[in-house]
């Protein structure tokens, strides 16, 4: 408010005033204010923009214009829109008064993506004899940014079922993957299973052993890796080596240290109890060395000597021993080792034989010409 004077003078020094007051009115821009409902969620996320909260002190707020900050606008005191996309869009409001003044004001709306629901259950029993009820419990899926709305069963047998809960019974025996989806309220699904086991069939117990034979000490190596179960439960696999020691495992190694033939038992187990076994046998020879057929004088070759030492040996005592186990001459080793027509015997067919090679072109030793390994014997050449 403002007094305004008004004084004048005359020509004789006279004075006069007047005074008026005057007021002066300023007109202040509105005052822009937004509230955002829900102020963030998962695409698509539909929101309400409300300005009615907006004021002006000289009149009438009278245009209420919206950018959503994902390409669209609008206007209106409020309004409704939905963003279908992940982001942080920055909401603005202007509002303009009946003068032509305005203001804004923002907000930033966070819209996450989707996520999927989780799906869980559990069977109760997951295995017995048939008939077998069995009760699906699925409360323990759930949405994390939303609620569920379908929960759907297949049971693996042909059966199907609809619900959070429910019961199935299963007729026939036999190994069912019972599996669950769910869908959320967005429509975005996720699936859970389980495996039903109805009655028992016995597993099947089969070995490999390798090498199955050779000369001591023997590393042998046991593979029950073919063994199987017809429910697809894991085994349990126990090991008789035959030598008085045990094992247990699926693959496993063990050392026979003396020669012999030995028996081998494969025992294995399935959680239910049911078991089968399987049968194998190893052979484990004396120790042996380099030897070439028919070496009876240990030069490590063929020659008269040797026919010569054979002769001895059987007739003159001369060497007393042959080479190879404890020297006598049904000693296995030593028939391998000297019988040379192969008829399983240590006599003068072979002196002759080792002779008739040797000088008339006669069919080689019974074990060949080369240097192999003999168990039971001494090394007289490199294999």
């Amino acid at each position: 408010v403002y007094d305004v004077v008004l004084e004048v003078a005359d020509p004789e020094g006279l004075t006069g005033s007047a005074t008026r007051q005057v007021t002066v009115v300023v007109n202040l821009p509105p005052v822009a204010r937004l509230s955002v409902t829900p102020e963030g969620g998962p695409a698509p996320l539909e929101v309400t923009v409300d300005g009615s909260a907006s004021t002006d002190d000289g009149g009438p707020v009278v245009r209420w214009s919206w950018n959503f900050g994902d390409g669209a606008t609008g206007s209106g005191k409020v309004l409704n829109h939905v963003f279908t996309s992940p982001g942080s869009y920055r909401v603005v409001l202007e509002v303009e008064d009946g003068t032509g003044l305005t203001d804004t004001a923002s907000f930033t709306v966070v819209v996450a993506e989707q996520v999927p629901p989780i799906a869980s259950f559990t069977a109760t029993p997951d295995r017995g004899e048939p008939p077998l009820d069995v009760q699906f419990d699925a409360s323990s899926s759930r949405d994390p940014d939303g609620q569920l709305v379908r929960w759907s069963w297949d049971f693996g047998d042909g059966g199907r079922g609809t619900g959070r809960r429910l019961n199935h019974v299963y007729t026939r025996e036999g190994t069912f993957e019972v599996v669950l989806e769910v869908e959320d309220d967005s429509g975005l699904t996720a699936t859970a299973s389980r495996t039903v086991i109805v009655g028992n069939r016995i597993p099947t117990a089969s070995f490999v052993a390798t090498p199955a034979s050779g000369a001591a000490p023997l590393e042998v190596l046991f593979d029950a890796s073919a063994s199987s179960d017809p429910e697809g439960e894991p085994l349990t696999w126990s090991w008789v080596f035959g030598d008085g020691t045990q094992g247990s495992g699926e693959i496993v190694r063990h050392v026979y240290e003396t020669p012999g033939t030995y028996q081998v038992i494969l025992t294995v187990v399935d959680p239910g109890r049911r078991s089968d076994a399987a049968f194998g046998e190893v052979r484990v020879t004396a120790p042996g060395g380099g030897q070439v057929p028919g070496d009876c004088n240990q030069d490590g070759g063929l020659d008269i000597s040797d026919a010569v030492c054979v002769l001895g040996h059987l007739f003159t005592g001369v060497p007393a021993r042959l080479p190879c186990g404890d020297g006598a001459t049904g000693h296995p080793a030593n028939r391998t080792l000297v019988d040379v027509n192969g008829d399983r015997a240590v006599d003068l067919a072979d002196a002759v034989s080792l002779l008739a090679f040797m000088f008339q072109g006669g069919p080689p030793p019974a074990g060949g010409t080369e240097c192999v390994v003999m168990a039971g014997c001494p090394d007289a050449c490199d294999p």
